[in-house]
């Protein structure tokens, strides 16, 4: 199962993901470059050196998850409620150092992420856990039984648009990438039904007025006079 943290624990998995990426010792050339997590708006505040920004913008709820039960919460016969399927979609923007003046930086930091997320399609349990700390204390969505996978988003120029416009923002290369399936438990506990299903039904009796009882309880009756 997944707790509330979930959300925050991808977040802050892919931010330590492309940091490890960009702090390979065999390839120095973007070593330093910073990975943020703020607005569009603010991304680039109190920042001047190499870095990419890591934005969730959009939550959609997931399908094929819609009024499943939480696997190994819920045993055979019980109903709960269902947990919340959650994809997550973030945009990764790469900045320069001087506005990219001397070299095309925010090319180079935006193919580097883009390499590192393309070599790491899955998160897995042991990503997740490195990232317990904190806040972040507590979380669990490393035991639930779906995979969370990452894969590239293409948007379009009018989907690019809306997204920096509506920071008030002028548009800068970015990248879109989902990552789902997150389910996050309800709360409240499994409930088992009013009812215990009969396995067998046999009648008795005349047909105008048919007697139906299920096995356990032909005991208690077998022998008696339908007439009484």
């Amino acid at each position: 199962m997944s707790n509330y943290l979930s959300i925050g624990a991808v977040t802050a998995t892919l931010q330590l993901i492309l940091m490890n990426g960009f702090s390979d010792p065999t390839d120095p050339l973007l070593n330093g470059t910073s990975v943020t997590m703020l607005p569009l708006d603010k991304a680039r505040q109190n920042h001047t050196g190499k870095q990419l920004n890591l934005f969730l913008y959009q939550i959609q709820r997931n399908a094929a998850w819609v009024n499943a039960d939480m696997p190994q919460q819920v045993r055979p016969g019980e109903h709960g409620l269902p947990p919340i399927p959650l994809n997550l979609y973030y945009l990764l923007t790469p900045f320069g150092p001087d506005s990219d003046q001397a070299a095309p930086w925010d090319h180079l930091i935006l193919g580097k992420a883009m390499s590192v997320l393309h070599d790491h399609p899955v998160l897995s349990a042991a990503d997740i856990k490195a990232i317990e700390a904190g806040p972040l204390q507590g979380v669990d969505v490393d035991s639930q039984l779906e995979h969370l996978r990452i894969t590239f988003q293409p948007l379009s120029i009018d989907d690019f648009s809306k997204l920096w416009t509506g920071f008030g923002s002028q548009f800068r290369m970015s990248a879109a990438y989902e990552v789902a399936v997150t389910l996050i438990a309800s709360t409240r506990p499994s409930r088992a039904p009013f009812w215990t299903p009969c396995t067998s039904i046999r009648g008795h009796g005349s047909p105008r007025e048919p007697r139906i009882w299920a096995d356990s309880a032909e005991s208690a009756i077998e022998g008696s006079d339908p007439a009484a």
